[in-house]
């Protein structure tokens, strides 16, 4: 089966682009799947995984997250989720399912997050479960495990065996990126 690959940009609630890749094949796809990558990749990296599902009869939603991928690169963003953090990144990803199922009513929408992604889809699903009918998580944690009332897990706690390491102040305004490619982006290979 062909594979027809569209890349655009959807605005997100705060205003920043959304790249986004959508892979569909010739027919009426049986559902739609939102790949949601993990960290220092971009959505191009999962191509070959779109190629597969839509040869399975799926349409396929893949964003780059922010920080990720070429508008990232282009605008010397890489690694910084910006003003918003990581919550941010999740509210993106809410607006790619609403797009997706605005423009195949009807259809599931299921999601694969791997990694990094994984984690930002368990605290989607916190707020935004409904737009799904299934998810699929690879590479994760178990976000419950950092409730300190099930697991014992605090900040301090795990700062502790890091000598030197402190958490900013709850609020804070100055939280800065904490991730910063130091090396070659694997986004030089979807330019």
């Amino acid at each position: 089966m062909s594979m027809r690959e569209e890349r655009f940009r959807l605005a997100a609630a705060d205003g920043q682009a959304i790249e986004l890749y959508a892979w569909r094949g010739a027919g009426q796809p049986k559902a739609l799947i939102q790949i949601v990558h993990g960290m220092a990749e971009h959505a191009g990296r999962y191509r070959h995984v779109a190629r597969a599902l839509v040869g399975a009869g799926y349409a396929v939603y893949a964003a780059e997250h922010r920080g990720h991928g070429a508008l990232a690169r282009e605008s010397g963003q890489l690694g910084d989720f910006g003003p918003r953090g990581f919550q941010g990144l999740v509210d993106d990803m809410a607006v790619v399912s609403r797009h997706a199922r605005a423009g195949q009513p009807g259809l599931a929408l299921l999601m694969v997050a791997h990694s990094m992604g994984s984690m930002a889809a368990q605290l989607y699903l916190l707020e935004h479960a409904d737009l799904l009918d299934g998810v699929a998580l690879s590479g994760t944690a178990a976000l419950d495990l950092l409730d300190p009332r099930v697991s014992g897990w605090t900040v301090e706690r795990a700062n502790a065996t890091v000598a030197g390491a402190r958490s900013p102040a709850a609020g804070s305004a100055a939280i800065r990126p904490w991730w910063r490619p130091t090396w070659p982006t694997p986004c030089a290979a979807s330019r």
